[in-house]
Parts: structure tokens; sequence; C-alpha cells
């Protein structure tokens, strides 16, 4: 599976606007979605440590190792409480990180490759015995400035479309005025 996430930047309130749909898409909170990209790469840099390679924002990274890299990243990041942490994110299992990914690829934010499937995912981990809350926390933060930059589809087809409006109408009344 080839899994590259796009060019990070810092995330500015016309962002927040895409980041949005995403989460609502997804299910998860925009914070899970940065651990996910962060998960991403830590995975290419195992790889690459495994291999003795530099590191690649383009190696293939498999759904067995983007879950080890993903559990890792939440244990080292939150600890004993990681478990909680991911479950109050909504990603207590393996499957819904999955579907995660797999909506991040349909808006092009993570690209895969042939044959690989979303049931790829399946089996990898499942924490659904703990709720969220059970620690006495309900919410972990995650920093959110390392998200990639991306250009909202939706704004950015409505302004081409009024461009594309706007020059030919132009065009419209050049050729009117010039008969």
């Amino acid at each position: 599976m080839w899994l590259e996430a796009t060019k990070r930047d810092v995330v500015d309130d016309s962002q927040r606007i895409f980041w949005k749909r995403i989460t609502s898409k997804t299910g998860v909170p925009i914070e899970a979605i940065a651990f996910i990209f962060d998960a991403l790469t830590l995975a290419r840099k195992y790889i690459a440590e495994e291999l003795g390679q530099p590191e690649d924002r383009r190696r293939r990274c498999s759904a067995p190792e983007l879950c080890h890299s993903f559990v890792r990243l939440a244990e080292d990041t939150f600890g004993a409480e990681y478990i909680y942490a991911l479950n109050s994110w909504g990603l207590e299992t393996s499957e819904k990180l999955g579907q995660v990914i797999y909506e991040l690829v349909r808006w092009g934010l993570v690209r895969r490759q042939y044959p690989d499937e979303q049931s790829d995912f399946d089996g990898q981990f499942r924490f659904s015995t703990v709720s969220p809350g059970q620690n006495g926390r309900t919410e972990f933060h995650y920093p959110t400035d390392r998200l990639p930059k991306v250009i909202d589809p939706y704004r950015f087809s409505l302004r081409m479309a009024l461009l594309v409006i706007t020059v030919v109408a132009v065009l419209l009344g050049v050729l009117v005025r010039s008969k």
C-alpha cells in the first residue's frame, strides 16, 4: 500500500472549513486526523530504518505497518492512557482506522496502491473493551498544525466557475462590441 501524505503546513482558518468537512465524513476529530498523518510518517521512518535507507515520502506502507506505528505512536504520546485516547477519538479498532484512511484516500489526501483494500486493516487491533472517560479524562488533545495544507475542492470549484463565467462574459462583450 502506498500511503503518501501531502506537504505539511500550518492549518489556518481557511483550512479549518475543509478539515471540518473531513472530520464530519470520517466521524473522528481533527486531532485524530493529525495523529493518523503523524503515524503514517512514523511508519515510513520505521520502514526506512529497518531497510537502512533514507526516509522516503513515497515509500510503501502496508496496513499492518501503519497499524503498528499508529499504536506505537499512541503509546509514546499518551503513555498508559493511549487506549482511552484512541477510544475518545473513535479509533478503537483497526477497522475504523481503515475506514478513516480510505476516506482520506477518496479525498486525495492519502494514496494507495492497488490491489490494497480497506479490509487489509481488519483484525490488526481492537481496544473496544474500554469506554472513553473510564479513566476520568474525556478529551485528549493532539497538535493539528502539521496537517497537510489543502485546497478545498468545493471552494476551488466555485471560484473557478466564477472565473470562467467572468472570462466568457468579457470575451462575449468584446466580440459584441467588435461587430
